[in-house]
């Protein structure tokens, strides 16, 4: 499993697939878990990862169902965009893990979103981003860069 950090204390990548990956995330100080997946993967993921994060490590799951074909409606990118946020300000010596399946797609939509809305990056900085994260081509066709744009276009940016 590979981890990116985003900044300090804020990691994204894939799904942790069992229990050593989820020993990595607290090894390295990760106390918060943002899951972003849809509904149906997601009972799989708690039968083996969610349960053994909360119960047995004593950290923290959080999950917002999120489409992997459908973009994503603004008070879905809100949720998560504050939950990092007040992560970020909340003193916590930890860090929050933001994942999905592959890490890439929903996952750079949602840290482009907090870039935006919460460190004052323009849209367009944003995006740029997500892609050179990996998100996949298959998201223009489906449209998600304009529309992102669209939401966030009276989001000026400080850079």
């Amino acid at each position: 499993m590979k981890i990116f950090s985003v900044e300090e204390k804020i990691y994204r990548g894939e799904n942790p697939k069992g229990f050593d990956d989820l020993l990595r995330l607290r090894d390295r100080g990760i106390d918060r878990w943002l899951h972003i997946e849809n509904g149906f993967q997601r009972l799989f993921r708690w039968a083996f990862g969610a349960q053994d994060w909360q119960v047995r490590l004593g950290c923290e799951y959080l999950f917002m169902p999120f489409s992997n074909i459908r973009f994503p409606q603004q008070y879905v990118l809100e949720w998560c965009a504050t939950r990092i946020e007040s992560h970020r300000r909340s003193g916590s010596f930890g860090g929050i893990f933001v994942c999905c399946k592959h890490g890439k797609d929903r996952t750079g939509i949602v840290i482009a979103y907090w870039r935006v809305t919460r460190c004052g990056w323009t849209p367009a900085r944003a995006w740029a981003e997500a892609q050179e994260h990996g998100m996949h081509k298959f998201y223009l066709w489906l449209g998600w860069e304009q529309k992102f744009l669209n939401m966030l276009k009276n989001k000026k940016g400080t850079e």
